[in-house]
């Protein structure tokens, strides 16, 4: 939507109408605090390290942890849910090649290319690495549908990657299928063109850009809105401020500060990443903690790690026992030692882990009992005998007591001059774990070569942002 459709709905705003954008309604999930465990802000560390027309797409919110949305490949089209990630530049699904074993790929939707009259081989090597290994597959293309209104955006000749083997349950567990990077064409893997790259190529956008817009509200129906080619102001208020991005890789800026009442932290400026593929606000660990003890929350034990992962494992476990040994199921989970993968440049092997150990024992254990409360009591047996578990090296998030959070302060980041405040309500998620609700902060360390700062969905929820392609830069303007 460009500047001239801004206007006429603005104009249309006022006389009580609005331009024909696609609002549909999107399913909310409960934010577990076990999730937080496959969260991708361990998957961004290595992607981190190795690169220092218009339309409306409905995202959906999936435990306030990834916002994803449609996409069709092939003709006909075939339907994928994937994440609209502005920290990478690759789309890639899984592929109808992968191995019955690999289970992220198994437990996904699949791209068959001999079911499209359009698709064009290509079979060039693709790799990325993550945290938990090496996604691997090849390249191919077909046509690239991004359904939408007033009409879907068609990419005839959309370069992609069929993924044949997933790293770890950071995919197994995601309700998405894939990714749709939407960071700058000098990162993307094998210098295919990212898709917004190609729209903006071929005229399908109004203008240069694309916005998001979050929804953070647990009780709406809608869980975001990404347009491309312009922006809605119907949802944000005011003037965005503008920040030229440092190097056209990531969506990154010169950040000036970040206030925290007795804390000094960057206080010299900071390099910052605008990343939706995120959840979380993810920074230097030193620095982190410093916060999280300003704003008196507690880091996990050792002990609260492990349940914590004992809680995610239980219940996929249970799923996959009765298919395959103990040992398949974790190794399949990413969690144990496996083989290279037909692809893959690294593969992590993690069998001596504390984290392979408690998987075997729960497989070992699920085909036997059922119930829930047996299951928990078996996991924190489990977690006793575990003595080399390391909290940081697991969930890595600290806790709060909810009824303290109304006192919290707030936290700002400064940028471009202007104070973007977070309120303790905003940096504050709420979670379950074992049916019980748990406040944890939404502040997560993560240590890089160089130090910097992602700004995760927790900011973008409450700043709508515009990655404006054209003239290089990110704004921010409060969300409505």
């Amino acid at each position: 939507m460009g500047r001239f459709c801004v206007a006429i709905l603005l104009l249309a705003m006022a006389a009580g109408g609005s331009c024909d954008l696609m609002r549909v309604p999107l399913r909310k999930q409960t934010l577990e605090k076990s999730m937080l465990e496959i969260d991708r802000e361990g998957l961004r560390r290595a992607q981190l390290e190795a690169a220092l027309g218009e339309e409306d797409v409905p995202l959906r919110n999936y435990a306030n942890a990834q916002y994803y949305g449609a996409i069709k490949l092939g003709s006909p089209g075939q339907d994928f849910n994937v994440v609209f990630d502005t920290g990478s530049s690759n789309l890639w699904v899984p592929s109808a090649t992968c191995s019955w074993t690999d289970l992220p790929c198994v437990l996904h939707k699949k791209y068959d290319s001999t079911k499209s009259s359009t698709y064009v081989p290509n079979g060039e090597k693709f790799a990325i690495q993550y945290g938990s290994g090496s996604l691997s597959g090849y390249l191919s293309q077909d046509v690239l549908a991004i359904p939408g209104t007033p009409m879907p955006i068609v990419i005839q000749d959309q370069v992609f990657a069929e993924a044949t083997s997933e790293p770890g349950v950071a995919f197994l567990l995601g309700k998405f299928d894939g990714i749709l990077g939407l960071a700058w064409p000098s990162i993307s893997v094998d210098a295919v063109d990212p898709p917004f790259t190609k729209m903006v190529e071929e005229g399908l956008v109004d203008e240069p850009l694309f916005s998001f817009w979050m929804s953070r509200d647990p009780s709406a129906d809608e869980g975001g809105e990404l347009v491309f080619g312009g922006m809605d102001p119907k949802h944000f208020k005011g003037e965005h401020t503008w920040l030229p991005v440092s190097k056209k890789s990531y969506w990154d800026f010169e950040m000036d500060k970040i206030e925290v009442p007795g804390v000094s932290v960057c206080p010299d400026g900071c390099i910052g990443i605008a990343d939706t593929g995120t959840s979380l606000l993810v920074g230097p660990t030193d620095d982190i903690q410093k916060i999280n003890e300003a704003i008196g929350a507690s880091g996990a034990s050792n002990s609260t790690a492990c349940m914590s992962k004992g809680a995610l494992l239980v219940k996929q476990v249970a799923e996959l026992v009765n298919e395959m040994s103990s040992d398949e199921v974790c190794s399949n989970m990413g969690l144990c030692g496996y083989e290279e993968p037909q692809y893959a440049t690294t593969r992590k092997l993690v069998g001596s882990s504390w984290t392979c150990q408690l998987c075997q024992e729960i497989a070992k254990e699920a085909k036997n009992i059922q119930d829930e409360q047996t299951m928990k009591t078996l996991v924190e047996s489990l977690c006793d005998d575990l003595a080399d578990v390391e909290a940081k090296q697991s969930v890595g998030v600290a806790t709060i007591d909810c009824s303290l959070v109304p006192q919290m302060p707030d936290i700002a980041f400064v940028l471009g001059g202007k104070r973007f405040t977070l309120s303790s309500e905003q940096y504050v998620l709420k979670v379950t774990q074992f049916g019980q609700t748990e406040c944890i902060s939404g502040f997560q360390g993560l240590d890089l070569p160089q130090p910097m700062w992602i700004l995760g969905d927790v900011f973008i929820g409450a700043y709508h942002t515009v990655f404006d392609y054209g003239n290089a830069r990110v704004g921010f303007a409060q969300s409505v």
